[in-house]
């Protein structure tokens, strides 16, 4: 009603936003008191606000009605329903449905990833190979999905997978498990907010994305790594390096969490944490060390399985004075050879002769290894000075 004295209000202008943070919109212009809003897309929050206009000029706007728009005949529904993207109503998603689904609602419009995140979902999901998926596949791979996803799991997931470690502890301390995961979706992720404490609206779309793509299968997580390569850089640094199983893996790998032990029996303690495929490990050096590197690959499905081990010991003295025995053991071992002690005699004996001045005669020789020809004229001269050390003053 209007003021005492003040026309009355001849006209309405009704806008809308969004709540992923789109500007205000009019949505409607005029004298009724009521219209219809249409083309809204399901499970989103739509916040309004009016104001009146007079001859006199327009008022403030009302206070903001938030209305959260629902599928038809889907009272309770919540993300992840066959009913919210099925467009003809059969009950189940065909490949234009579920495409429609992904492109909108999943992959952020990106179409470089529509198509793999299509063949993933109807190759985890769809058991009769019929390209259609049903409520009850759906149902059946989320009991699976459940069941696998316990507490530490899901905690991993929302630290590596989702990079939103913050709310790590959140879903600790809230028991929550694969199966709780359609349940955080309802209302608009009402439960992520006024339970698990995700007020950033962002951070919410990034953990309802990353949890529809779990509800749907689309993905896989990577797989393990190779061994991963480690080297002696110094006394006390260590420089390890990895690389994915395949590079043109879809979703694609987003980081590593590289994981060390100081002994076959110790514990596993992470040093590294990110996107790079190296590290230079700075480790305090001690006798007999030795240090064991592992890898693991993760992308917005989950992580990988571990890879093989790769092991590095560093040069202590007990390493150098092993080293020495080998290498005496194998010189023992051809001292033993008659070939290496008629090629010692002899050249002992040209030796002997230089540093005396004794003439040899030129009889022939006996055949020797074409090597000790060549090597031997300048082992003479290296050897004969030597031996002039020792001569007797006159």
């Amino acid at each position: 009603d209007a003021p005492a004295g003040e026309p009355p209000a001849s006209s309405f202008e009704l806008q809308r936003k969004d709540g992923l943070g789109t500007q205000w919109v009019t949505v409607y212009e005029g004298p009724a008191f009521a219209t219809r809003d249409l083309k809204l897309r399901p499970r989103l929050t739509y916040h309004y606000r009016v104001r009146a206009s007079s001859s006199r000029g327009s008022s403030a706007f009302s206070e903001i009605a938030a209305l959260q728009c629902r599928a038809k005949g889907a009272a309770q529904d919540a993300v992840g329903d066959v009913r919210n993207a099925d467009a003809d109503a059969d009950g189940v998603l065909d490949r234009a449905e579920l495409r429609e689904l992904i492109s909108q609602e999943l992959s952020g419009g990106h179409s470089s990833s529509l198509e793999n995140e299509l063949k993933n979902a109807l190759r985890n999901v769809d058991r009769n190979v019929d390209g259609l998926l049903t409520a009850e596949e759906l149902d059946s791979f989320r009991e699976n999905l459940g069941s696998a996803l316990t507490v530490p799991e899901v905690v991993d997931w929302v630290s590596h997978a989702v990079q939103l470690p913050q709310y790590a502890h959140a879903f600790r301390e809230n028991a929550i498990v694969g199966h709780d995961f359609r349940g955080l979706l309802e209302n608009g992720g009402e439960l992520l907010r006024d339970e698990l404490g995700v007020e950033s609206r962002l951070h919410r779309r990034q953990l309802s994305r990353a949890i529809s793509m779990q509800l749907y299968g689309m993905g896989e997580p990577p797989e393990p790594p190779p061994r991963p390569s480690a080297r002696m850089k110094s006394g006390h640094e260590l420089v390890v390096t990895w690389r994915p199983s395949d590079v043109e893996a879809a979703p694609q790998i987003h980081k590593y969490r590289l994981q060390r032990r100081d002994s076959p029996r110790g514990a596993w303690h992470t040093v590294y944490d990110g996107p790079a495929r190296s590290l230079v490990d700075v480790v305090e050096a001690k006798v007999g060390a030795r240090f064991e590197y592992r890898v693991q690959a993760w992308n917005v499905i989950g992580g990988s399985g571990l890879s093989a081990v790769a092991t590095v010991a560093m040069w202590t003295l007990g390493n150098m004075a092993s080293f020495a025995f080998s290498l005496l053991a194998i010189v023992c071992v051809l001292w033993k050879v008659p070939g290496v002690q008629d090629c010692s005699r002899r050249f002992q004996l040209r030796v002997w002769a230089v540093y005396k001045d004794i003439p040899l005669p030129t009889s022939p020789r006996p055949p020797v290894p074409q090597a000790l020809c060549v090597l031997e004229p300048a082992a003479y001269r290296m050897a004969a000075p030597l031996l002039g050390l020792f001569r007797a003053p006159p």
